[in-house]
């Protein structure tokens, strides 16, 4: 099912190594970045991970499985960079709970798009 090879195994090991940045970023998410730097290095290690296993996997159903899953790391990531850097920079007075909230309505869009797209059609025209 999967036949990993230096490109795969390459995308594996920086996920692992970003989840690990991850949770030390966790463990120091009393800081005022932290906790978002600990959400941006998550959501590299997802998409990572399963653009590693999508590079290893030979049928074309798992490889569809794994590029709808990858959405959830690559959709979330510039949200999570954009928190990163207000907090770090100390430019999070507009990061109130609405809208943080709004900052996700493109991402929700576009991985909701990337999983129903075999009824529709509009983010991938062909996937054979």
């Amino acid at each position: 099912m999967f036949d990993f090879n230096p490109h795969s195994l390459l995308l594996i090991f920086v996920a692992m190594g970003s989840f690990a940045l991850g949770l030390y970023a966790w463990s120091k998410r009393h800081l005022v970045s932290g906790f978002p730097l600990s959400l941006l290095m998550g959501s590299v290690g997802v998409w990572s991970l399963f653009y590693g296993l999508e590079l290893a996997s030979s049928n074309l159903s798992t490889i569809k499985l794994l590029t709808a899953s990858s959405y959830f790391g690559i959709a979330n990531l510039p949200v999570f960079w954009l928190v990163f850097c207000s907090r770090y920079t100390h430019q999070d007075a507009w990061l109130k709970p609405l809208s943080k909230l709004l900052l996700f309505v493109v991402p929700i869009i576009t991985i909701f798009s990337v999983w129903t797209n075999d009824v529709h059609g509009l983010f991938y025209t062909s996937r054979e």
